[in-house]
């Protein structure tokens, strides 16, 4: 493949390319000055998204705009700083070189900070039919998503159809995952009953579900307790130990669930069956793991012991030497 183009000799300095522009691409590509350090930056956008507001664009509460800070304003007064928008593709190490979709380029340094993506934990199912939440693109689709399902509940006289189209189900007890839920609460609160005053908005439904045993699991227990009686105030059911096992998209738009306990009538047998073995599963991933664990400690245990006996042989030739 051809040289990625228009990008000067870099001289002296040492180049830097920096995959990723989010906070991390985004923090070292600040640090680094022009006297020493030619910069590349790759990302697919020109612009570094905020993503933490995410969830307030696809709420409708703030417009793109107000998170995307274009990269070349941002490192307007740099010289020796180059922007491109590519996708990476294959680092080739023996030859420092990295290939992306619009050209090669060498580096000195290489720094990978793609960030993360929406873990499906291998469902297919989920990852085709569900909703995420990491780009712009994704929080206008979400918004939009979210106009239609009002409009329709507008539009139908069938009151079981009309919750269904006011049920929304947000998996994951993070902080995006109640921000969004909180989001939702305020907006069913204070606005849409402004804009469709048509309809009763105690029929709609924000559930936040989470695998775990409490939210923000990353954060102090009390921070949890705090958001939980906050998210209830707001009237947002909360469930924990539950994993989103599937999904039918349907009229109505139901997500099925691995409940821990009794699980309601219509989570069909085939799907009880399978949270059982997932459950079975776990078990075994877990005792699986201290078996790992207890190996790697005895192999610990017999390293040092090596050593120790390796160094006693040393002392005593040493002290052999001596004599």
């Amino acid at each position: 493949m051809e040289a990625m183009s228009n990008i000067p000799s870099k001289g002296t300095k040492k180049r830097v390319v920096i995959v990723g522009g989010g906070f991390g691409g985004l923090k070292l590509a600040r640090r680094l000055n022009d006297r020493g350090f030619q910069v590349i930056l790759l990302d697919r956008n020109n612009y570094h998204l905020f993503q933490p507001l995410l969830y307030q664009v696809a709420t409708s509460g703030i417009e793109p705009s107000a998170i995307s800070f274009p990269f070349r304003k941002i490192f307007k007064r740099r010289h020796d700083f180059h922007v491109r928008i590519c996708t990476a593709e294959r680092v080739i190490p023996q030859e420092n070189r990295l290939e992306t979709s619009i050209g090669d380029v060498s580096y000195d340094y290489l720094v990978i900070a793609t960030g993360a993506g929406t873990n499906y934990f291998g469902d297919q199912t989920l990852a085709q039919r569900t909703m995420q939440l990491k780009t712009t693109s994704d929080a206008l689709f979400n918004r939009n998503r979210m106009i239609e399902s009002f409009e329709r509940a507008l539009n139908t006289s069938d009151a079981e159809e009309r919750r269904h189209w006011l049920t929304f189900v947000i998996v994951g007890g993070g902080a995006t995952g109640i921000e969004l839920a909180g989001a939702l609460a305020e907006m069913r609160k204070f606005v849409l009953p402004k804009d469709y005053p048509e309809l009763d908005w105690n029929e709609m439904r924000i559930l936040l579900v989470d695998g775990g045993e409490r939210l923000l699991n990353a954060f102090s227990g009390k921070s949890s307790e705090d958001v939980i009686r906050n998210l209830k105030n707001m009237k947002v059911e909360v469930q924990f130990r539950t994993i989103a096992m599937d999904f039918w998209a349907s009229l109505e738009h139901k997500i099925y669930y691995k409940f821990e306990g009794d699980a309601p009538d219509y989570i069909s047998r085939d799907l009880r069956e399978c949270a059982e073995m997932v459950s079975t599963l776990d078990e075994k991933m877990l005792s699986l793991n201290e078996a790992i664990q207890e190996c790697l400690e005895k192999q610990e245990e017999l390293n040092m012991s090596t050593k120790t006996k390796e160094s006693n042989r040393q002392d005593q030739r040493v002290l052999q030497g001596l004599d």
